[in-house]
């Protein structure tokens, strides 16, 4: 089951949508993937358990450098 949020429409009524993950539409739409930390980036890219569910996009985006 896709996640949900609410948000609120210019009357203040919340409204049901789709879940957006941000951080998979930055990797998706950006030229180039960095860290601060050369550490983090080993991290998160060398297995999927420790890319928080980022690994295919990670991948598919040509990594982190």
């Amino acid at each position: 089951m896709r996640g949900k949020f609410n948000f609120f429409d210019a009357k203040m009524k919340p409204r049901g949508g789709p879940a957006i993950n941000w951080m998979q539409a930055g990797f998706r739409s950006s030229d180039k993937n960095l860290t601060v930390s050369p550490n983090y980036a080993k991290e998160i890219t060398r297995n999927a358990s420790l890319g928080v569910e980022m690994d295919k996009v990670l991948h598919e985006t040509g990594g982190i450098t």
